[in-house]
C-alpha cells in the first residue's frame, strides 16, 4: 500500500513544478498546455502509453513534448524500459528530454 500522505505530497510538489514552468513559458509569450500524468492512475497501464495516447488525440496541436529522465542507463532500459526513450521513438512531435 502506498502511503497516501506521501502520494499527496508528491502530487502537490509535481503540480507546483508544472505551474512554475508553465508561468516561465508564458513569460516568454508561449502558450503551453500542461498535463501531469501519473502511471498508477489507470490499472494495467504504463504512463508512456497514456502520454502517447494523449499526444495522438491532440496531434495537430502538439509542437513539442518535454519529459524528464531518471537516467537509469542501458541496463535499466533493457529490463523495465524508459518512458523518455519510448516517447522519443514513437511520437511524431519533437520530444525534449530533461535530466
Amino acid at each position: 500500500m502506498v502511503n497516501k500522505q506521501l502520494e499527496k505530497r508528491a502530487r502537490l510538489e509535481a503540480e507546483a513544478v508544472v505551474l512554475k514552468l508553465k508561468n516561465q513559458c508564458e513569460s516568454y509569450g508561449l502558450k503551453p498546455e500542461c498535463k501531469l500524468l501519473l502511471g498508477h492512475e489507470r490499472v494495467g497501464s504504463a504512463v508512456k502509453y497514456d502520454i502517447h495516447e494523449y499526444v495522438k488525440t491532440k496531434q495537430k496541436d502538439v509542437d513539442m513534448l518535454v519529459c524528464g529522465s531518471r537516467g537509469m542507463g542501458a541496463m535499466g532500459r533493457a529490463f523495465i524500459g524508459s518512458v523518455a526513450d519510448y516517447l522519443v521513438h514513437n511520437l511524431s512531435c519533437a520530444v525534449v528530454v530533461v535530466k
